[in-house]
């Protein structure tokens, strides 16, 4: 895959010492998640099956609602996660504990709304740069180009 990768860097004439993380295969890019990642992820995308099992993909939460399913996150991951940042070595990630509050919530927050945004899209299985998906464009018209 990381020849196919530079193969296409190259042709755009973009030298892979630039963007060395393109180069990256997409496992080795995931594995450099922090932990708590590991921690809040899961628990963010059972609220979204929920929220999508009971409303359907395109429902868009309000703010009460989005504020409710961040409270009910950090209220279940909030102790595995300041667990997480006591057993680190590192000095910086200790400190999130101190005035952690707010930035975790953020976070949850975060990938609550990614993960909403994410499901919305939806798979046709056609390439986007030919011509896309059938579903979108006017009638008579394939991917927004007209079928001749």
């Amino acid at each position: 895959m990381q020849e196919y990768d530079t193969y296409y860097m190259q042709q755009m004439g973009v030298p892979c010492q630039y963007f060395p993380m393109a180069a990256m295969p997409q496992e080795q890019l995931e594995a450099m998640y922090p932990e708590c990642y590991y921690i809040i992820n899961p628990v963010v995308e059972r609220t979204c099956d929920e929220m999508v099992s009971q409303y359907g993909h395109m429902y868009t939460p309000t703010r009460e609602q989005l504020d409710s399913m961040v409270n009910r996150i950090y209220n279940q991951v909030e102790s595995d996660v300041n667990e997480a940042f006591s057993r680190s070595p590192n000095e910086e990630e200790r400190q999130v504990l101190v005035g952690g509050r707010r930035v975790l919530r953020d976070l949850i927050a975060i990938l609550l709304i990614r993960n909403l945004i994410r499901r919305r899209r939806p798979f046709s299985g056609y390439s986007p740069f030919y011509g896309g998906s059938p579903f979108y464009g006017t009638p008579g018209m394939y991917g927004g180009y007209p079928i001749y």
